[in-house]
């Protein structure tokens, strides 16, 4: 089971600071974050563009053992996965 750790608003809005999430072999993380979608629609509002589900066109990041993931990236169920929003500041 892969469990993904939830920062910024994603951990307030979806009420959990961990999820768990089954996927089959591997998956590249632009089909990841597709199911993602699907599974939990409050990452839609994070997605740019009206119908894309395009991990290029989000807003959010997704990273693995504190590296940022591209969406070539082969995501596996045992992953440890971290979800958190851009940040601001100066």
């Amino acid at each position: 089971m892969m469990l993904i750790k939830l920062y910024g608003p994603f951990n307030e809005k979806i009420g959990k600071t961990l999820l768990e999430f089954k996927i089959e072999g591997e998956l590249p993380l632009s089909e990841f974050s597709k199911r993602l979608v699907e599974e939990f629609p409050i990452f839609r509002s994070y997605i740019t563009g009206e119908k894309s589900l395009d991990i290029l066109n989000s807003i959010f990041f997704i990273a693995r053992n504190g590296t940022l993931l591209t969406p070539e990236d082969m995501v596996k169920n045992e992953d440890e996965l971290e979800i958190m929003a851009p940040l601001d500041g100066g």
